[in-house]
């Protein structure tokens, strides 16, 4: 099973170096990074009114609910959107910066960029010791299952965790299944100057090889 797998990722065209042969045929039902969640229904979140313990939920579902919908919306209507379900405490916390910025034309970086969002609202409302298991979990997250719910649980604990995507990239693959290392290698695919989100697409098109196979 192992080498017919092997035979269908190698066809996988992975650099354009030579003219030798023409590309193979391609999927009927392609992927891309902007429609992989596509075709599942996440739920909005409920509304955050600054409860620590709830904190990190909230910013799982946020990001859940985003994703589902491609890449197609810019940073700012990101967070835009995600202040409408802000009350109570947390949106005494947000309404200040959005004067400044909506209305004062003052410049508030974090409100258009969504990573620098999450690492402030996480200052606020994000418990601290709990900051601290996430790390502890990251770094101890190995694959046992499928890339797919490695890739959820490793991004899971992402949301306040605020690492670079060299740091990102290199966890990811050494954590990886020794198969799916393996396919990466004999398909010549060069994970080191791969983007984490490249290296996340390649493990889950050779986990959906081998599942087919």
């Amino acid at each position: 099973m192992v080498t017919e797998v092997q035979d269908q990722v190698a066809k996988i065209p992975t650099s354009n170096t030579g003219p030798s042969c023409p590309p193979p045929p391609p999927p009927q039902n392609p992927k891309n990074s902007s429609s992989l969640h596509g075709d599942l229904k996440f739920p909005k979140p409920n509304k955050f009114s600054g409860k620590k313990e709830e904190a990190l939920t909230f910013i799982m579902a946020c990001n859940s609910y985003l994703d589902s919908k491609g890449t197609g919306v810019v940073e700012g209507d990101q967070i835009n959107w995600v202040c409408q379900y802000l009350e109570g405490a947390a949106l005494e916390w947000i309404q200040p910066y959005q004067e400044r910025f909506f209305l004062q034309k003052e410049l508030v970086p974090f409100l258009e960029d969504t990573k620098a969002f999450w690492a402030e609202f996480s200052k606020h409302f994000v418990d601290n010791n709990r900051n601290e298991m996430y790390c502890l979990k990251w770094n101890n997250l190995k694959q046992t299952k499928s890339v797919q719910e490695y890739i959820k649980d490793f991004q899971q604990y992402l949301v306040v965790l605020n690492y670079s995507d060299s740091i990102l990239h290199n966890k990811f693959y050494a954590s990886l299944k020794k198969e799916i290392k393996d396919m990466m290698l004999s398909t010549m695919f060069n994970w080191h100057n791969s983007s984490a989100q490249q290296v996340y697409d390649k493990a889950e098109e050779i986990n959906n090889h081998f599942e087919a196979y």
